[in-house]
């Protein structure tokens, strides 16, 4: 995820992280979310959502959510691979 948004930021990507639970399925703390952040997602926008808020509003975990400029969703899925995720990015670039 780093070297997509590093790829595209000039575009206009910003990408956020949400984390809801670790790896024991515990809620995410703080001190987690910038664990896992300094592992895994250097550079990027990291939260937490203890409360599995998006988990409740979208029905699933591990899921990948691209939004336009006017914050519509563009694109939504569950484990999506990463060549995905940037085939979505790049159509809704190039609109």
């Amino acid at each position: 995820m780093n070297a997509l948004d590093q790829a595209h930021r000039e575009e206009g990507l910003s990408t956020l992280i949400v984390v809801s639970e670790d790896a024991l399925g515990q809620a995410a703390t703080a001190d987690y979310c910038t664990q896992i952040r300094a592992q895994y997602f250097a550079g990027l926008t990291v939260v937490f959502d203890p409360e599995l808020a998006l988990e409740r509003a979208y029905g699933a975990n591990d899921l990948v959510m691209l939004t336009n400029e006017r914050l519509e969703v563009v694109f939504t899925r569950r484990g999506a691979p990463l060549s995905a995720v940037e085939t979505a990015l790049l159509d809704e670039l190039a609109r």
